[in-house]
């Protein structure tokens, strides 16, 4: 799935830790699913996050479907870091999230410290529960 999203960058500790919730190797074949992104344009917590989302019926989006997303639409260039909350990556010092982001020209697959708030121009990726 990473291969398909053709990025410049891969943060190399994606594959040295295991995902809580929605590990990539639990997934086999393929499924459609709706995926939105939704921004607050404002700072934001993490589980205020789960919570508006919780509010619309949605849920956050995990690891395999921020990287479907990425593989589907591998030419734009979003403007905002887009972030997958539904799957948190469990290293020795702290959990992480998968983000989908631009550095200047290039096309990221990063981690993001799972972090008790977001600055505003984060976008996070959800799916119907």
């Amino acid at each position: 799935m990473i291969d398909a999203g053709h990025y410049d960058w891969v943060n190399e500790d994606i594959f040295s830790y295991p995902f809580v919730a929605g590990d990539p190797s639990d997934y086999h074949g393929q499924e459609e699913v709706q995926l939105y992104l939704v921004r607050f344009g404002r700072q934001i917590s993490s589980d205020d996050v789960y919570m508006e989302l919780d509010k619309i019926d949605l849920r956050p989006a995990t690891i395999a479907e921020l990287l479907a997303l990425g593989a589907k639409y591998f030419r734009e260039r979003q403007k905002h870091p887009v972030v997958a909350l539904g799957s948190i990556l469990h290293s020795p010092d702290y959990g992480h999230v998968a983000s989908l982001e631009r550095y200047y020209l290039e096309r990221h697959l990063s981690l993001y410290y799972f972090y008790p708030g977001w600055h505003y121009g984060c976008c996070f990726l959800a799916a119907p529960k």
